[in-house]
């Protein structure tokens, strides 16, 4: 994963309905990482990143996106952006269970996590308009 400048509505916790920034896995305010074309498995405490972002048509095939659960505590959260893809993006916990998909051709969304019981959930997703 790529760390790079990111446009302030990403980086920071602008996007309606999501929990305050303080709470995250990381600092979303100066860290967050880009996804790539691949399998993945992300660790938030340890890449100190509070929000992972897969660009716009960044998938040439359907890929999977694992939480890690390395140095979480329970209630962190993380977020995933999705902007638009031609191709399905399946996000599993630690355990391998399924907590969100992306569909081809669907509009960008951001999900958000949280850590309960030692499993990430699914808190929330909404549409970004990014």
């Amino acid at each position: 994963m790529a760390y790079q400048d990111i446009p302030s509505s990403l980086a920071t916790n602008t996007i309606p309905g999501q929990m305050p920034a303080a709470s995250r896995a990381g600092d979303p305010r100066t860290a967050a990482a880009f996804l790539t074309d691949a399998d993945a498995t992300i660790q938030p405490v340890t890449d100190v990143a509070g929000r992972y972002i897969l660009p716009a048509g960044t998938l040439t095939q359907a890929r999977t996106l694992t939480l890690g659960i390395t140095s979480v505590q329970a209630t962190q959260i993380v977020d995933v952006v999705v902007l638009a893809q031609g191709s399905n993006y399946v996000i599993k916990d630690n355990a391998a269970v399924t907590r969100a998909t992306y569909v081809a051709g669907s509009p960008a969304k951001t999900y958000q996590f949280f850590v309960t019981a030692g499993d990430w959930i699914l808190s929330t997703f909404t549409f970004t308009g990014v």
